[in-house]
């Protein structure tokens, strides 16, 4: 296992220090295994997720299954704790995978089983679609009013994934800030209803009128007052 470990915990350059701090910090943690599960491989080991900043991999925590977020040793990031700072914030509102622990290059997080946003949304059920939906744009408002930025919504792709009880789970906060102004909710909408191609048919299936969306967008940029949010769900026929 030893082995396995140099080239994840210090993916892509191993260096001998720094693999024995990781190592330290690894078994700190409590971390019982790591699996090889998921559709990306390295070094013919399979994991979760792998970004400019980091990896995820599946793991065993005090018995049970969780993503572990490894910092990787090119990261221009030179710790993990600020993003876990954020989702200890952002859990209180039951948003984000729940932060089980962490160290400055590592984070326990819940394992979140589901399909991401853009293979859910070919559900042919409108009635689970609008109610996804809703849900979605709630915790981007929640986000706002928090005035944390999640920050890659606008490009949710690979950010928000639905369970198979349908609940909604944004994940990767390796780029939120309360430094800049909230913008979730426009994020998410211009993602989801305004791109040109409309990907997802959700203004045909809907029956949302563009024009009225968009001015209500500007508004809540304005004012971001609950009446308003509530006049964007009525338009957009999913309250």
């Amino acid at each position: 296992m030893l082995n396995l470990l140099n080239k994840i915990l210090c993916y892509p350059k191993f260096n001998e220090e720094e693999f024995k701090k990781r190592l330290e910090e690894f078994h700190s943690l409590g971390i019982e295994d790591i699996l090889s599960d998921g559709k990306i491989k390295i070094n013919d080991f399979k994991i979760l997720g792998k970004g400019t900043n980091s990896l995820a991999v599946k793991a065993i925590y005090k018995g049970q299954i969780v993503a572990l977020k490894i910092r990787r040793t090119d990261s221009s990031r030179v710790t993990l704790e600020e993003e876990a700072r954020i989702l200890s914030k952002v859990n209180k509102f039951n948003i984000g995978p729940k932060l089980l622990n962490f160290t400055q290059n590592f984070l326990v997080l819940e394992f979140i089983e589901g399909n991401f946003i853009e293979e859910f949304l070919t559900c042919e059920n409108l009635n689970q679609v609008k109610n996804v939906l809703l849900k979605l744009l709630i915790q981007c408002r929640i986000l706002d009013i928090i005035k944390i930025d999640h920050g890659e919504l606008s490009r949710a792709t690979k950010h928000v994934i639905i369970t198979k009880n349908g609940d909604v789970k944004i994940i990767d906060f390796e780029t939120a800030s309360e430094r800049r102004k909230a913008n979730n909710l426009t994020s998410i909408i211009s993602y989801l209803f305004l791109r040109p191609e409309d990907p997802f048919k959700l203004r045909e299936r809907l029956g949302i009128n563009i024009d009225d969306l968009k001015y209500l967008l500007r508004d809540i940029k304005k004012n971001n007052s609950e009446e308003i949010f509530y006049q964007i769900l009525s338009k957009l026929n999913i309250y």
